[in-house]
């Protein structure tokens, strides 16, 4: 595992050993609730679940990204499930948010600021899509 590489898509990507986490796409699904917190101790691959959360649900923005996504998965848990697949993959608009970078703010006029830009590149990047 690289340091400073927590992105899922940089992992695989790049051809760094991940442990194969993808089942936990599976219990996401499974899990009814409206809202689902996720929280562990730092450096427990927050970072790297959420991010490939969003790589498997979210609706690729470009034609062909879906290529690109489902080379992402071709050797994971989650690709043994067709109903998954089927019905969530590449499916769904994802927002994400981190407030990774937001600790050189000292100030909420700073903190407001960053996450105005942030919605509004959301905004812009989703847009084209019917929700």
């Amino acid at each position: 595992m690289p340091i400073g590489v927590a992105s899922f898509e940089q992992i695989i990507s790049g051809g760094f050993t991940l442990i194969d986490k993808t089942l936990l796409i599976s219990e996401f699904i499974k899990n009814n609730n409206t809202v689902l917190i996720i929280s562990h101790p730092e450096k427990f691959s927050k970072t790297t679940n959420i991010t490939m959360l969003k790589c498997f649900f979210s609706v690729p923005n470009l034609p062909d990204n879906l290529g690109y996504q489902r080379a992402l998965f071709k050797e994971t848990k989650v690709m043994e499930n067709s109903e998954i697949i089927q019905n969530h993959f590449c499916k769904h608009p994802v927002i994400h948010i981190t407030f990774k970078n937001y600790n050189s703010c000292n100030s909420w006029k700073c903190i407001e600021a960053r996450l105005h830009e942030e919605l509004s590149r959301l905004y812009r990047e989703h847009q084209a899509f019917e929700i």
